[in-house]
């Protein structure tokens, strides 16, 4: 049995997808950048399941030399920079041309598979009056005008991803998240700044004000164990189905549910809101986790039982 790269294995979403990969009977590596400490969440098959290996995506020699030392024979490319806030260049260099050095490392050393970790948030078209309709389908168009640069650079993974695989004949899955959420890294959440700020504010018993978020407004949550487990099926499956997978809700939480939730978990906890600052948005509902039916996958965590899970994580001191 080959060897599962997940690059980005050692950042917030990759080290549950390891897990998910180990726990199924795969070899994984996982690969970071520059220092290491085993996480928290792979300690007890670090070694025995789960091995580690400097390697950075930008760097196109290295990542041929640990595919072909490490018998790796598939990849889940999760490297990349989620940061709406990072440089244009720094997250392009990482996104894109590191994409493309995995993809070609993947046709040099032969390799079999590559699911690509993308996000729900390309699929999302914005109306010249800042709506936004979200279109759940498998077409990798690029829809326009973009926020930010990481919602472009994932689609540009994508169509080379395809490209790559189409040409040297190697099986390409796509994955797209939503709003990923979760302990055991990045304050929990990724992409959602209100939400660390609620987690951090009532555990530490502090009022906390979102002026510029509306108690209606929705949100797009998933947790990261359904992300990484959901992941796992799709790259073990001998053949997708589909070529685009979403995970994500099949209908947003309000920020007052989450409210709710909250204060159950941390009674008096204080959260005031402001006036929605969000245009419409509109969703055209959802293909989405009908594709995941090929596997028999639902998500196991609601938003209740994720939000008190996170809580848990806050409340323990973020171990």
């Amino acid at each position: 049995m080959g060897t599962v790269l997940v690059t980005g294995g050692a950042g917030f979403l990759g080290k549950y997808i390891a897990r998910s990969l180990a726990d199924a009977g795969d070899k994984v590596l996982i690969t970071y950048r520059r220092s290491f400490s085993t996480p928290r969440l792979l300690a007890d098959i670090m070694e025995s399941k789960v091995k580690a290996v400097r390697c950075d995506v930008t760097d196109l020699p290295e990542l041929v030399r640990v595919i072909r030392d490490h018998g790796v024979d598939s990849i889940v490319h999760a490297a990349n920079i989620s940061n709406y806030e990072a440089p244009i260049y720094t997250c392009l260099q990482t996104n894109i041309a590191g994409t493309i050095n995995v993809l070609e490392a993947a046709a040099i050393g032969s390799v079999k598979k590559v699911t690509y970790i993308s996000s729900s948030s390309i699929a999302t078209s914005h109306g010249p009056d800042g709506s936004a309709t979200e279109v759940e389908s498998e077409s990798v168009n690029i829809v326009s005008p973009p926020v930010g640069v990481v919602s472009p650079s994932k689609k540009v993974g994508e169509v080379m991803s395809l490209y790559y695989g189409a040409t040297f004949g190697f099986q390409v899955a796509i994955v797209r998240p939503g709003l990923i959420y979760g302990p055991y890294g990045e304050g929990g959440v990724r992409n959602l700044k209100e939400l660390r700020e609620v987690m951090e504010g009532v555990t530490a018993g502090k009022p906390v004000n979102l002026p510029d978020i509306g108690k209606d407004d929705p949100v797009g949550l998933v947790y990261v164990r359904d992300v990484g487990a959901c992941t796992a099926l799709v790259h073990r499956a001998p053949k997708n189905q589909h070529r685009v997978y979403y995970i994500a809700e099949d209908k947003p939480s309000s920020w007052k549910e989450i409210e709710a939730i909250v204060k159950e978990s941390v009674p008096g906890a204080k959260i005031t809101f402001g006036k929605s600052s969000q245009p419409a948005r509109n969703r055209a509902l959802p293909e989405k986790l009908n594709m995941l039916s090929e596997f028999g996958f639902k998500p196991k965590y609601g938003i209740r039982e994720g939000l008190r899970e996170l809580i848990e994580w806050y409340q323990s001191g973020r171990p």
